[in-house]
């Protein structure tokens, strides 16, 4: 789990200094250097890690855990107006759009960059994490000699 948000924050962090560097270059200036975005990242890469983490508990390391990981993120990529916004979708859609993690790591990584987060989305990233901790916990039992029906 480390190993997979370290990563992810690397990644985050290399895109931000090189769309800094882009924006300074060509006189852009839709981006301005804050040493707070590289730290600020850091829980949203968590989250993303711990749902990467549920995914492959539940589903097991192998081709059908990746085929659900691609599968779900296209549907919470739709379904929270990252793509297309959510006023254009469908009611059905829309109203997915609420309770997906997607929207709420994509409003969170929009404060940080932009601004700073609320407590309202720090609050919705403390929540995701201890959802997908918990589900993730609830896999590993689940697999242990504890979470078994037989002895």
């Amino acid at each position: 789990l480390f190993v997979i948000t370290t990563v992810l924050w690397m990644v985050a962090v290399a895109l931000y200094i090189s769309s800094y560097v882009v924006s300074e270059v060509f006189k852009f200036y839709f981006l301005y250097w804050d040493a707070y975005v590289i730290f600020a990242v850091w829980p949203m890469c968590f989250v993303i890690a711990l749902y990467i983490n549920v995914i492959y508990i539940w589903c097991g390391n192998n081709t059908q855990g990746t085929a659900i990981l691609v599968m779900m993120n296209i549907i919470m990529t739709i379904c929270a107006g990252i793509i297309i916004p959510v006023s254009y979708l469908p009611e059905s859609f829309s109203m997915f759009s609420y309770v997906m993690p997607v929207t709420a790591l994509n409003r969170y990584c929009q404060m940080v960059i932009f601004s700073y987060p609320t407590v309202k989305e720090v609050l919705s990233i403390v929540l995701w994490s201890i959802i997908f901790g918990g589900i993730g916990v609830l896999g590993i039992w689940k697999d242990s000699r504890y979470g078994s029906a037989s002895c």
